[in-house]
């Protein structure tokens, strides 16, 4: 039993940092730029045109960075991970393997693994990385492939639940929604107009509910 998934990881602790930088760079650019200009309507455009092009130029050098191409291989007796960019690759025995868990949300997906020593292995694919390839189903191979597998504690391998798949994911989701309801009553009450930071929030909002909905499944069959 072997399993190839291919995907392209993002760098948390590396995405922090490049935004941090890529941020004040950019606001540095267009400050500088915009002195350049001795009017006030001149400085204002010169700051957005810098803004604008040096924002686009920075998001897609973050892209390079950050992004790394890995080969996944769930093997008969282990996890091998290669990282193609670096050249390391990884082996994680299924005997030292305690527990797996993935969770998805808005077009970015972790998958983690526990190990018996407490050490935990993450993998970070992204949609803004550009491939997210099939690692849809890699929680899926490893469910099969540790089905009747015990690590050297003789314990079972477990898959650990997903936010969405907890309570308390749909205690929020009710909670989320009773605030909008009163936001959306408020706006139509006292006729008021709506703006960035509530589209913004309503699309964090639709984004919870779609995961949410794509967990429903998973929440039905750990009823059973």
């Amino acid at each position: 039993m072997n399993y190839q998934f291919e995907a392209t990881l993002v760098s948390t602790a590396k995405s922090i940092f490049g935004f941090i930088l890529a941020f004040i760079s950019v606001c540095a650019l267009s400050v500088f730029v915009g002195g350049q200009f001795s009017g006030i309507n001149w400085r204002i455009a010169g700051g957005i045109i810098a803004m604008l092009s040096s924002g686009y130029i920075a998001y897609e050098l973050l892209k390079r960075w950050l992004k790394c191409d890995v080969l996944v291989m769930v093997n008969t007796d282990d996890i091998t991970i290669r990282y193609i960019n670096r050249g390391e690759e990884i082996t994680v025995p299924f005997v030292s393997l305690a527990s797996y868990r993935q969770e998805s949300f808005n077009g970015a997906q972790r998958f983690y693994l526990k190990l018996i020593n407490g050490q935990q292995l993450q993998l970070a694919p992204n949609k803004v990385a550009g491939n997210l390839g099939n690692f849809n189903g890699l929680e899926r191979a490893v469910e099969q492939a540790t089905a009747n597998f015990q690590n050297e504690n003789a314990e079972p391998i477990i898959r650990e639940p997903g936010f969405f798949e907890k309570p308390a994911s749909t205690i929020m989701l009710i909670i989320g929604t009773a605030i909008y309801i009163f936001f959306i009553w408020q706006i139509v009450r006292d006729n008021l107009s709506v703006n960035g930071n509530m589209i913004m929030g309503i699309g964090i909002y639709i984004s919870y509910v779609a995961a949410w909905l794509a967990a429903s499944k998973k929440r039905r069959n750990a009823r059973q």
